[in-house]
């Protein structure tokens, strides 16, 4: 197995709990996998999101074979067995090199008695110390990122653009009849969204809470939704970034169903 030695985290906090991960042997009884491949891959996991800062991170899949010894076969049931337990997310990405595997481990989830419960055995007591430690320091980099970024014009432009460019996307999925099943009678065009400071303000505020890949993912869905004819605003990113009492509930819910209807085969 590869090492555990962890890099220096610059939110890392005073008092780290000992590392529970399975590389010590007294340990591995304690897991509930069905067999060691569950708690290689498993510390792999953890262990590489930790390493990337707590991040969405890269890795493909003949290399984690490589570092783990862990077969494709077996990563695709491990994978999907983490991704219904809640706390892996799992990204098919494209670039001009092709598709990609991206990964998200959500330590905030990852840490709960309900997630443990099926992970490891409740006596063990100190994994989830770990667990929670590293959500607290998931939640400190990920805010600190997340302001850097909310006050940089330029990102949040190209935020906007990618979400425009993400709804053109979908329009052209439609024509295409790939949303609904067949061919629409009549084609819709490709649109403008708009881009005037209100919007960029409130997308700013948006990414001090949620990622821009967030961000994009719940906009997927309301798409999706508008073109279906499920939904009718009359001002598109307005509507979809509505306020009310500071918080963005309509992006929540769009957020959340995308967790929870669009498997990362679809995107």
């Amino acid at each position: 197995m590869h090492s555990i030695v962890q890099p220096g985290r610059r939110f890392a906090m005073k008092t780290e709990p000992s590392c529970p991960v399975a590389t010590f042997p007294s340990r591995i009884g304690l897991y509930k996998f069905d067999s060691n491949d569950g708690i290689v891959f498993f510390d792999w996991l953890v262990m590489t999101a930790i390493w990337k800062g707590y991040t969405e991170f890269t890795y493909p899949i003949q290399k984690i074979l490589k570092t783990t010894k862990v077969s494709r076969r077996q990563q695709e049931k491990y994978t999907q067995q983490f991704i219904d337990l809640g706390f892996l997310k799992v990204f098919t990405r494209s670039n001009n090199m092709g598709r990609y595997r991206s990964y998200f481990v959500d330590f905030s989830i990852l840490k709960t008695p309900e997630v443990l419960s099926h992970i490891i055995e409740d006596k063990d007591s100190s994994f989830k110390r770990w667990a929670t430690y590293h959500a607290t320091c998931q939640k400190k980099a990920t805010k600190a990122s997340a302001i850097e970024l909310a006050n940089n014009n330029d990102f949040i432009n190209a935020t906007r653009q990618r979400l425009e460019d993400t709804y053109n996307e979908r329009i052209r999925m439609y024509n295409e009849g790939k949303l609904t099943g067949q061919k629409p009678n009549r084609l819709k065009k490709s649109t403008e969204l708009s881009n005037t400071k209100a919007v960029k303000d409130k997308i700013g505020r948006l990414l001090v809470q949620h990622s821009d890949q967030a961000i994009i993912h719940a906009f997927l869905v309301y798409a999706d939704d508008i073109l279906r004819g499920s939904i009718k605003p009359s001002r598109i990113l307005q509507y979809f970034l509505a306020e009310e009492d500071g918080e963005f509930k309509l992006f929540d819910s769009y957020l959340n169903k995308f967790n929870m209807d669009y498997s990362y085969e679809r995107v």
